[in-house]
């Protein structure tokens, strides 16, 4: 089994405890009507993830770390709904 770091340093982000997870929609051209799974940290900024490239991450640090798992399958289902409703 991989351990939590190194799931971690796969997705570009360190080996902390403290994540925020949030749902945001990209100022790029091409990317209207996507919502994107934005994972924040204090040492080392955001990690921007389409829903898809979060679930996965979710699914891989689900054995190490169940909370942080929650939280991005949160996430994912937030992006989801936003992007239906197309505000």
């Amino acid at each position: 089994m991989p351990a939590h770091s190194e799931i971690l340093k796969s997705y570009g982000l360190p080996d902390q405890e403290t994540f925020e997870i949030r749902t945001e929609r990209p100022d790029f051209e091409g990317l209207e009507g996507l919502w994107m799974v934005v994972v924040s940290t204090r040492s080392a900024g955001a990690r921007v993830m389409f829903h898809e490239d979060a679930k996965r991450f979710a699914d891989a640090v689900r054995i190490v770390d169940p909370t942080l798992a929650d939280q991005l399958d949160e996430g994912v289902e937030r992006a989801k709904r936003y992007a239906r409703n197309k505000d």
